[in-house]
């Protein structure tokens, strides 16, 4: 059997509160707060279809819509976290089978899905809490160190104009002083997460081989601080890295205040959007040349958690090859189906052992995930490392109900 650990006692979101009448959900829906639910893809202008699009979701169960306006698209995930969280489940909304495909939908299409709400407001104020306190003990303490990008062979360097966050490689773990409420659960949640999704993102590109995770790499965005624009995996070699998470822990964001996430097409010459570094957002996006990215100029300390999940065979090959796992920049004045990766000056890196590294492939992290939104009111729920070769797998899960 793989290694498993108790949590302390709870109750099951998933199972525990009384399905609301989906009738009483509609009613409900006019009390919202419509213009905090419109999705960052929606622009402000355009009409509200969240009672149209929740009164599909509703009709249909956990089964997802076969196809839908693009218009509607735009508001699916909203419509079923709406859903769930009418129905007493919001702490694992993103959990169900239909909320899963949404997901899996919005990656295989746009190649990255954006959830709102993703942590209770409790726990992602607890996150931020932590985090907040990390920095203030001199925790994230760094220039952000870039990669040379043309094939992230241990080759770095610190320039402010390319990135000037502050950031802290960390475990994620009680042992480190972290709050077990705060980063410890987002890690097993965003895990869990990731797992379920694998289920349903089955191409070749896509998440069916995910063994491992990064350390979390917890970052503070001074005023005037940006990161150029990049993608996660590129040059000759990829490193591993499949799927990008990000946690937004920016409670007092407001617009006007910068550093947003610039998507763009591959190639990284058109951007497809802008999202913003709103409070206990989860931005998901694949780490390889399909998302070039970038972060705007923040105005005020913006902070937020970064997770890289490794697809298993690039894994081995990466770290056979030698390769760190490194962003890789992108010049848009080249191709736009062939981006040029720059390759920088190779500064010697570290040589004086004082600059904290990026973590190399040496350095990633078990996927511990939890049976939690599965287990009936008043079971104990287990944690489950899925790293371990004789590990089971978690089950395979009716989604809640």
């Amino acid at each position: 059997m793989g290694k498993k650990s108790k949590k302390k006692a709870a109750s099951a979101p998933g199972t525990s509160a009384k399905s609301v009448d989906d009738a009483a959900i509609m009613a409900q829906l006019a009390s919202l707060p419509v213009s905090s639910l419109r999705p960052p893809s929606v622009p402000p202008t355009s009409p509200n279809l969240l009672p149209q699009v929740l009164s599909r979701v509703i009709a249909l169960g956990e089964t997802l819509p076969a196809a839908l306006p693009e218009a509607e698209a735009d508001w699916l995930t909203t419509a079923l976290k709406v859903k769930y969280s009418l129905k007493g489940k919001q702490p694992w909304w993103w959990i169900f089978d239909d909320s899963l495909a949404a997901i899996e939908a919005e990656l295989r299409d746009r190649s990255y899905s954006v959830l709102d709400d993703f942590l209770t407001m409790d726990h992602a104020r607890a996150v931020a809490e932590d985090v907040k306190k990390a920095h203030a003990k001199g925790k994230l303490s760094s220039l952000g160190v870039v990669t040379d990008g043309r094939d992230g062979r241990n080759f770095s360097y610190e320039r402010s104009e390319v990135r000037g966050d502050y950031i802290g490689w960390f475990d994620g773990n009680t042992q480190e002083g972290w709050v077990e409420s705060g980063l410890p659960d987002y890690c097993i949640k965003v895990n869990t997460l990731v797992k379920q999704l694998a289920e349903h993102c089955t191409s070749e590109k896509g998440l069916k081989n995910i063994r491992h995770r990064s350390r979390c790499m917890v970052t503070c965005y001074p005023p005037g601080a940006r990161y150029t624009k990049h993608v996660d995996n590129g040059g000759e070699v990829g490193n591993g890295r499949r799927i990008t998470a990000l946690l937004y822990l920016n409670e007092e964001w407001l617009k006007g205040d910068g550093g947003e996430l610039s998507v763009y097409k591959r190639g990284g010459k058109d951007m497809v959007t802008s999202v913003e570094p709103k409070f206990g957002r989860v931005v998901l996006f694949w780490s390889d040349e399909r998302v070039p990215h970038e972060v705007l100029t923040s105005m005020k300390d913006r902070f937020c958690v970064t997770i890289w999940f490794f697809d298993g065979d690039e894994y081995d090959k990466a770290k056979a090859s030698g390769v760190v796992p490194k962003p890789t920049a992108v010049d848009t004045a080249s191709d736009g189906a062939n981006p040029q990766m720059n390759q920088e000056p190779a500064l010697q890196h570290d040589p004086d052992g004082t600059t904290p590294r990026e973590p190399g492939l040496g350095d990633v992290r078990p996927m511990v995930v939890t049976n939690e939104p599965f287990v009936d009111p008043g079971v104990e729920p287990v944690l489950t490392d899925l790293t371990l070769e004789d590990s089971p797998a978690p089950p395979p899960a009716p989604a809640p109900t």
